[in-house]
C-alpha cells in the first residue's frame, strides 16, 4: 500500500475499454498523484461491448472473460466475470478500485468480498437507476444486490444529479456522494472546431434542410423506430431530412420500417457506423435527436453547438438539456403521450418554429461551463482521494 507521499494506485474495473472512456483515462492517468491501471474484459461478438485498440497513454491489463446473457429489464443485456480477478488484485495491491456500477455486478461482488482483506477503498461509478424502469422478478432482486454494495461503497460517483437524488433516497450518506457528469471529450472538439465546421458545411450542401440526425448503436431501447415514425407523420408539408448514424441489429428492421412510411419531402438516410468524422455531421445538422437511452451523445452535440431533442437518457440530459435554452426535453419517463410530444416537437423544427442557432450557442456555452472534461476528471479524482481518506481514517479510529 501507499504512503500519503505516493501516487495512490486506482484500478478500474470496467466491462470492456470503449473508445469513448479512453479520454478520461488518459487524463486520469496523467493526474497528479494518481496511478492508474484499467482492467476490463474481452470483447462481446454481436454486441457494444468491444474495447478499442486505439487506448494509450495509461495501462490496461485485458481478464479472460466468462459471459452471462440476461434480460433483467426485458432487453437482452450481458454480465461479464473474470475468473482471475481475485488473483490480479492481490498482485496489483490497489488503493482505490473505481468500479463500474450495477452493469459489472459480477466482478464487483469479487471486489467487495476482497475490500477487507486486501485494505483497498471502493468508488461506485454509475448512472444510478434510471427513473421509471421495470424490472422482472430477477431485476428486482438484481437492483436490491446493486443499493445493497451501493450503500457499502466508499464513496459514490454519479453520472448526473439525476444519480445523486437516486442516492440520496437510497440512504447513502450524501457525504460520500460525488458527481461527474457525463461528458464527451470536449477538448478534442475545441482542438479540430476549424475542421468540423468545414467538413460540416460541405455535408449540408448535399441535404435539404432542416437536418435532423441520430446518432447510436441500432437495437430496440434506442427507440429510433420510434423516431422514424415522428419524423415521417410530423405534420408539415416543408421538406426536411434525417440522418440516422449507427450500426446494429434493429438496422434491418428499421430500414423496412422507413420504405413503408415514405413520404416524397422527407428523407431518411442510413450511413452506417461513422466515427472519426461524427464530429462533422453534428456541425451539419441542425438539431439531435436521441429518442431513447443513450446519454454521450448529448453532450456531444451540444459541444459541437447543435441543440438536442430527448426524452430520458443516462440523467445527464436533465442536466445539459434546458428546455427552450439548450434544446428540447420531456421532462417525464416515456409514456403514451411521448411519441405525440416528439412528433410536435419534429413538426416545430421543421416548420421552423425555433431558433436553433441560438440554442446551438447556448448549448455549447453550457456544456464547457458545466461539463468539460477537465471538470469530469477533476470530480472523478476528488472522489478517489475521498473514498481513500475515508478507508484510512476508519483504520484509525
Amino acid at each position: 500500500m501507499t504512503t500519503t507521499k505516493d501516487a495512490l494506485r486506482v484500478v478500474v474495473t470496467y466491462r470492456v475499454c470503449q473508445a469513448w472512456r479512453v479520454p478520461v483515462f488518459e487524463r486520469l492517468a496523467k493526474h497528479p498523484g494518481l496511478e492508474l491501471i484499467v482492467l476490463h474484459g474481452e470483447d462481446v461478438p454481436g454486441t457494444k461491448l468491444q474495447s478499442t485498440t486505439s487506448a494509450t497513454g495509461f495501462r490496461r491489463i485485458e481478464m479472460r472473460t466468462r459471459v452471462v446473457a440476461t434480460r433483467l429489464t426485458g432487453n437482452a443485456a450481458h454480465l461479464l466475470f473474470w475468473p482471475e480477478l481475485g488473483r490480479t488484485l492481490e498482485q496489483l495491491r490497489p488503493d482505490v478500485i473505481l468500479a463500474e456500477g450495477g452493469s459489472n455486478l459480477l466482478n464487483n461482488l469479487v471486489v467487495f468480498r476482497l475490500r477487507s482483506r486486501l485494505g483497498y477503498s471502493i468508488v461506485w461509478w454509475s448512472l444510478g437507476e434510471i427513473p421509471g424502469r421495470r424490472y422482472s422478478f430477477p431485476g428486482k432482486l438484481f437492483r436490491r444486490l446493486v443499493a445493497t454494495l451501493e450503500r457499502r461503497a466508499d464513496a459514490l460517483l454519479g453520472y448526473s444529479s439525476v444519480a445523486r437524488h437516486y442516492f440520496e433516497r437510497t440512504e447513502c450518506d450524501p457525504n460520500d456522494i460525488f458527481v461527474a457528469l457525463n461528458c464527451i471529450d470536449t477538448d478534442e472538439i475545441d482542438e479540430n472546431d476549424a475542421e468540423y465546421a468545414e467538413r460540416g458545411e460541405a455535408l449540408r450542401a448535399g441535404l435539404t434542410p432542416p437536418i435532423l440526425l441520430f446518432v447510436g448503436a441500432l437495437q430496440p431501447q434506442k427507440k429510433v423506430d420510434l423516431l422514424i415514425r415522428c419524423f415521417a407523420r410530423a405534420p408539415s408539408d416543408r421538406h426536411a431530412t434525417l440522418l440516422v448514424i449507427g450500426d446494429g441489429p434493429d438496422r434491418p428492421r428499421l430500414e423496412v420500417l422507413n420504405r413503408s412510411l415514405h413520404r416524397e419531402n422527407r428523407e431518411v438516410r442510413f450511413l452506417g457506423a461513422v466515427h472519426d468524422q461524427v464530429g462533422s455531421y453534428f456541425r451539419a445538422a441542425d438539431v439531435f435527436v436521441l429518442p431513447g437511452l443513450g446519454g454521450l451523445a448529448v453532450s456531444e452535440s451540444l459541444a459541437h453547438g447543435t441543440p438536442v431533442i430527448c426524452g430520458q437518457g443516462d440523467g445527464s440530459e436533465v442536466d445539459l438539456v434546458i428546455p427552450g435554452r439548450t434544446g428540447l426535453r420531456y421532462e417525464r419517463p416515456p409514456d403514451a403521450e411521448y411519441e405525440t410530444w416528439l412528433t410536435n416537437c419534429i413538426a416545430d423544427v421543421i416548420n421552423g418554429k425555433y431558433d436553433l442557432s441560438t440554442m446551438g450557442r447556448q448549448g455549447r456555452a453550457h456544456v464547457r461551463d458545466s461539463a468539460g472534461i477537465s471538470r469530469y476528471v477533476s470530480s472523478i479524482a476528488e472522489a478517489v482521494r475521498h473514498a481513500h481518506r475515508k478507508r484510512m481514517t476508519s483504520r484509525e479510529a
